[in-house]
């Protein structure tokens, strides 16, 4: 691929850019407007029965799912798949590096952009800011679901939680960065591959709800951060290409 041409096909369009973006924010604006659809949503895996057999436990086991081993299983492989993956790309850019690929570089500028992807989105956004300083307890710790504190609606930095919070999901978050794994794939298995990672992020972000870790708000914008960061990324990487001569 010439080292001018744009690798990243729709991804780089502006205009996807400022929609997911737009529509990340108008998400959380609608989730906060709308408290119940959280609420619901962590019902239909809550057992009340469950957690009243739990009682004098230091926390409520009424998310039952969180304690199905095959469950867990899964989690433990879309939870490390990320971080495994990340590292790998890490390596291949080093080697890039030493072999004398600079920015102009196809496969090198599309693997910086998607690990900076990675390092900010759920590494910095998620993990560093969001869940540290929101403070919106996760769905076992509130009264709704057999915890001690009251429910927060999402946006909302009045919670009791001190750290590692639900406000947004950060595996859920890991999960959405494996969507943008699609552009290293030749063009031709582009499309499987998105069906195959975004199936792999909306079953991150789905377990999270399920075993009572975050609620659907903290897991959909979670899911949807990352892609909308990328696409931003993409975009301006794009616009700093065009124009300019090709470089081998």
């Amino acid at each position: 691929m010439p080292a001018n041409q744009d690798p990243f096909g729709l991804w780089s369009n502006p205009i996807l850019a400022l929609a997911l973006v737009i529509g990340w924010f108008a998400l959380v604006v609608a989730f906060a407007m709308l408290p119940a659809v959280d609420l619901a949503a962590s019902a239909l895996f809550f057992d009340e029965t469950a957690c009243a057999r739990s009682a004098g436990a230091d926390r409520c086991a009424g998310f039952p799912l969180a304690s199905s081993p095959r469950a867990n299983a899964v989690r433990d492989l879309l939870q490390h798949a990320p971080v495994a993956i990340g590292l790998a790309l890490s390596v291949l850019l080093v080697l890039d590096l030493r072999d004398g690929a600079r920015w102009r570089h196809v496969q090198l500028r599309t693997k910086a952009i998607v690990l900076a992807t990675l390092a900010l989105g759920p590494g910095v956004i998620v993990n560093g800011v969001l869940k540290e300083f929101w403070g919106r307890p996760r769905p076992w710790m509130t009264e709704p679901f057999g915890g001690t504190m009251p429910f927060v609606e999402a946006g909302s930095m009045a919670g009791a939680c001190a750290g590692n919070c639900s406000f947004v999901s950060g595996e859920a978050a890991g999960g959405g960065w494996l969507i943008c794994l699609t552009v290293l794939f030749p063009p031709e298995l582009r499309r499987a591959a998105f069906v195959v990672l975004a199936l792999a992020g909306v079953t991150t972000a789905i377990g999270r709800v399920a075993f009572g870790a975050h609620f659907l708000s903290d897991a959909v914008l979670g899911v949807l951060l990352p892609p909308a960061l990328f696409c931003t990324f993409a975009a301006i990487a794009a616009s700093m290409r065009r124009g300019r001569a090709p470089a081998v």
